[in-house]
């Protein structure tokens, strides 16, 4: 029993809270009774509430800030009863084995968003629950993503903290189907934060794999030759090297970069081996990734070691 007096804003606060989890509950009878002293309940303060049993005895009352803090605890814990119900319910629907998932996003040309967690986490649950599995939100980030539950209590635990290198958790990654790391963001942020940044960062690799750019060295300086562009640039790498392939990718997601570079140059990524013999001779002692700038003529105009930041490769740029 909930009683109240009119015009009793504290009365109307608690009312509020009591809403939101007492009509999900069968075995509470809820009712808001206008408070007289007649009703054989002496209260000191309002708001109150008062338990009853089924034959009609006192069971307990609480009054005043007590009965909100209770009411507000009842909801709290209701909601992460139903959060977790849903984890549950959605954890057991995506298991499946890694593989699969990076099988599933080469099929379907998305990125794969591993939301680590651990059972005891209820910030890891929260953030999942609150964005993936609100229906505005998962809506907005389906058509780009595959979700991927890692529970690092799993067996594998090792194998995705190396993957991962994650240190502290809520943990969200965003990786390609090749499992490299695209972007990490961790600890909690408020679910259309978190959907935001996701997208963005969506945006921006989908944008750097649509930029089209040059693996092969003679054609990059033949294809700015017909394209009337006066530079190329280029980061100089090996293959199968990570820490190259996360420069230019890094580069190609600076939008300042990318929008200069699509109007006034062409961007590459070479094998240290497709320079010609006179550049591997002058660079052959260089620590891998650097960045030349050229002419389309394959003359060199600035050799920049080790890889400067997008914004200061942007910079440097500009003066040509």
């Amino acid at each position: 029993m909930h009683w109240y007096r009119e015009g009793c804003r504290p009365c109307a606060r608690l009312d509020s809270v009591l809403a939101l989890w007492v009509p999900t509950q069968d075995s509470l009878h809820y009712e808001r009774r206008l408070y007289t002293e007649q009703k054989g309940v002496a209260l000191t303060h309002l708001p109150a509430l008062s338990l009853y049993a089924p034959n009609d005895s006192l069971l307990w009352t609480q009054s005043g800030f007590r009965a909100y803090e209770w009411a507000q605890k009842r909801h709290t814990h209701f909601l992460r009863t139903q959060m977790a119900a849903r984890y549950d319910s959605a954890a057991a629907a995506m298991s499946g084995e890694w593989q699969e998932a990076l099988k599933s996003a080469k099929r379907s040309g998305k990125l794969i968003l591993a939301w680590v967690t651990h059972p005891e986490c209820y910030a890891c649950h929260q953030l999942f629950v609150e964005t993936w599995l609100q229906d505005s939100l998962y809506q907005r980030l389906t058509p780009y993503f595959d979700a991927y539950l890692i529970d690092i209590t799993r067996d594998a635990n090792r194998y995705f903290r190396n993957l991962l290198n994650y240190r502290s958790l809520p943990a969200v990654f965003v990786l390609n189907d090749k499992e490299r790391t695209q972007a990490e963001i961790t600890g909690y942020l408020p679910a259309p934060l978190l959907t935001d940044s996701l997208l963005q960062t969506a945006a921006n690799i989908g944008a750097a794999a649509s930029f089209v750019y040059e693996q092969s060295y003679k054609a990059a300086l033949r294809k700015a030759k017909n394209n009337r562009r006066a530079l190329v640039w280029a980061v100089i790498g090996e293959k199968n090297c990570e820490a190259c392939e996360s420069v230019f990718t890094q580069y190609l997601q600076y939008a300042p970069l990318r929008s200069w570079t699509l109007r006034y140059a062409i961007a590459g990524y070479f094998l240290f081996r497709q320079l010609p013999d006179r550049h591997k001779l002058r660079f052959l002692s260089e620590e891998r990734p650097f960045v030349l700038v050229l002419t389309p003529e394959g003359n060199i105009i600035e050799h920049l070691s080790p890889a400067p930041a997008p914004q200061l490769l942007y910079d440097r740029l500009q003066n040509y």
